[in-house]
């Protein structure tokens, strides 16, 4: 089924999933999981079956196995936590399948991701309004929702991909005043969240892109002109309070601290069964006694996997995430590319296997991945070109 907008043909199951990405600015939870928004994608599936094709791929026959040896898993060593564990990786098996069965078109995907960025930018304009900070430091900015402050970290990492794609854009088709501002005010939300891992990860993920698409002087001289413009912008937009957090001499403060006792932890439980792992929720229910100061997950999504499936569900798991880098890597598309090692190098900060962040950037990349052969899309702001 086909809608018009201002005589823009939009088909209703890409609205839906458009409709998702601004789900966070209603969920009272406290992160953002894809789970969250399954009502959206099981009517997203219900409304485009007929147009779908299953696909045999190796991203999913090796997800399905992961599946599996969660299942098993959970039977052998059981852990309380196992059986949400396990509804999520069947539903998250099932987006992947969907999402890799919908024939994308381009307009699709443009429609997408005007809507991840403009989410974006609702969140920038909601946390101006609250202006609330999360009780353990005043510096640290979030959104309330019903009472409920969204985890920073989680916020932050949703700005990766739209961030990625317009510095992209400016790089590619030359900056905008309108272009510019948005770029300007989202790199400031993250910066007011005091997440560090999000902001490595898309200063990471724009160097990559910069180091691949400024192919020439012109365009070098351009993004590094580029790049100082926004650098002032964002030095005097954003309090100096919330930028000593990311001062390199806080790299040792109490929360990093905490973070590598918690990494140290799961390496332990990991190395205590490092094929077959101890089980789900291991970090909850076995990290106290590997040393653990607090009762917490990993923080980190690949030693999460590590400790609770072990390498045979760690090679497994990863399979979808690495299929859809290799791809863009193989189609020099460096926007893809520089989207998924942002993201990636996120997930090494935080938990996010069940993440938001995580699997809308993963599927979103594989959209613009199965529509690449149109050349080029447009966001209603700039023309991107894909090739």
């Amino acid at each position: 089924m086909t809608i018009s907008i201002r005589n823009w043909k939009v088909e209703l199951p890409i609205l839906v999933i458009a409709f998702s990405y601004f789900m966070v600015l209603i969920n009272p939870l406290g992160w953002h999981m894809i789970i969250h928004v399954a009502p959206l994608y099981i009517l997203f599936t219900l409304l485009s079956m007929k147009e779908m094709h299953i696909p045999c791929k190796h991203s999913i026959f090796c997800f399905a196995i992961f599946v599996l040896i969660s299942f098993f898993s959970g039977i052998i060593l059981f852990q309380p936590g196992t059986s949400g564990k396990i509804i999520r990786y069947v539903y998250e098996l099932f987006i992947l399948l969907v999402f890799l069965s919908y024939p994308f078109k381009k307009e699709n995907v443009r429609l997408l991701i005007k809507a991840y960025i403009v989410s974006d930018l609702l969140i920038a304009v909601k946390m101006l309004i609250q202006r609330v900070h999360i009780e353990t430091d005043e510096s640290r900015f979030s959104i309330l929702n019903f009472g409920k402050i969204m985890d920073p970290n989680y916020l932050a990492a949703l700005f990766i991909f739209p961030i990625c794609y317009l510095f992209y854009s400016c790089i590619k088709n030359g900056i905008t005043l309108k272009t510019g501002i948005e770029i300007s005010v989202l790199i400031a939300v993250v910066l007011s969240t005091g997440s560090r891992g999000a902001f490595v990860a898309i200063a990471i993920a724009c160097g990559v892109i910069f180091i691949k698409e400024s192919c020439n002087s012109k365009k070098l001289i351009g993004s590094i002109i580029l790049i100082i413009i926004f650098s002032l912008i964002v030095y005097f937009i954003v309090p100096h309070r919330m930028l000593e957090r990311f001062d390199y001499h806080n790299f040792f403060d109490d929360s990093n601290s905490l973070r590598f006792n918690l990494w140290k932890t799961a390496l332990r439980i990991f190395e205590s069964s490092p094929y077959v792992g101890r089980g789900a929720n291991s970090m909850i229910n076995l990290g106290i006694f590997y040393g653990a100061r607090i009762n917490l997950m990993a923080h980190n999504t690949y030693l999460e996997i590590l400790a609770d499936y072990g390498m045979l569900g760690f090679v497994f798991w990863i399979v979808p995430f690495v299929s859809v880098l290799n791809s863009g890597i193989k189609r020099n598309n460096f926007l893809v590319v520089g989207i998924l090692i942002g993201t990636y190098i996120c997930a090494f900060f935080v938990t996010a296997e069940d993440s938001a962040f995580l699997w809308q950037n993963v599927l979103l990349c594989y959209a613009i991945i199965s529509c690449q052969e149109d050349k080029s899309m447009y966001t209603g702001v700039n023309k991107v070109e894909f090739e």
